[in-house]
């Protein structure tokens, strides 16, 4: 923030320049990299984990549940992993009512309203841009506005009153 003190010239000021600007940009580059290795070996090892086979021949009360689930949803023992697990007991509780569960069930599954009503919004954004670019060329073509018109018009088969606001 602005003030006489940091205005003061020949002064130490909160910014740095020179060489103590180049240092700890330096630091912050190591920092970052250390950080993005760090959250890739996460994703890599939380990876690993959900591809693991489970090994159905231990024996417990939780080991019982959920070979039991596993087999409801049909996957047989020999060949069911932490995530075929996972993913049966969202579903479990998704059928159960837990509105949440069933929205990451349908999501993870590729099925998401919203994600359809961006990709559409895109669409019609595109073909605006486009349209106002040509007009603006004096290049558009006489079916121009027909190809806008369709664009817009093609938003307008999904049913929006039934979906959640997007912010």
């Amino acid at each position: 923030m602005a003030n006489a003190e940091n205005l003061k010239k020949g002064k130490a000021t909160q910014f740095k320049s020179g060489k103590d600007a180049v240092e700890n940009g330096r630091k912050a580059g190591v920092a970052s990299g250390a950080s993005r290795r760090r959250k890739r070996a996460m994703r890599q090892a939380a990876a690993m984990l959900l591809n693991t086979q489970i090994p159905m021949n231990e024996r417990g009360p939780f080991m019982g549940t959920v070979k039991t689930l596993l087999k409801t949803f049909g996957y047989t023992p020999d060949d069911a992993t932490y995530q075929d697990a996972l993913l049966a007991g969202i579903m479990l509780e998704a059928m159960k009512g837990d509105v949440r569960a069933a929205e990451f069930i349908r999501d993870t599954a590729g099925e998401s309203p919203a994600l359809d009503i961006r990709k559409a919004e895109l669409k019609m954004r595109q073909e605006e841009l486009k349209f106002k670019q040509e007009q603006s060329s004096g290049a558009a073509a006489p079916g121009a506005v027909n190809n806008l018109l369709e664009a817009i018009m093609q938003t307008g088969e999904i049913d929006t009153d039934d979906l959640p606001e997007i912010e």
